[in-house]
């Protein structure tokens, strides 16, 4: 199962509905461009960002280094204007879980929460 974390966020005086799909995308694939197409189809949200992760927690390496598999997920889901590949988890030097970043997320631009 492949869980969306959708947050609303301001940007200028609108509120926009924003998902997030971590993963370590090491590599990015056919198969993680065909889910982030259908749920931008299907979600009714404004933004998606493409999130990967420093190290999956459930890895212990990846075959790319964090700088590669950002630019390599920039080249895949780049055409796509519903999305945004973020790199501040790339850019972090430790080993962080996706929930701890969405918190940091939260805290760092007043997300409210999809209820």
């Amino acid at each position: 199962m492949i869980k969306f974390n959708i947050f609303y966020t301001m940007r200028g005086y609108s509120l926009i509905k924003v998902a997030i799909f971590g993963g370590s995308f090491d590599p990015p694939h056919r198969g993680h461009q065909e889910i982030v197409r259908r749920a931008v189809e299907k979600l009714d949200i404004d933004k998606l960002i493409i999130l990967p992760a420093f190290l999956n927690p459930f890895k212990r390496s990846t075959l790319a280094s964090p700088e590669q598999r950002l630019a390599w997920c920039r080249t895949l889901f780049g055409k796509m204007k519903e999305t945004f590949t973020d790199d501040q988890i790339v850019e972090i030097t430790s080993v962080i879980g996706l929930f701890n970043f969405i918190n940091r997320f939260n805290d760092s631009l007043g997300v409210l929460p999809d209820a």
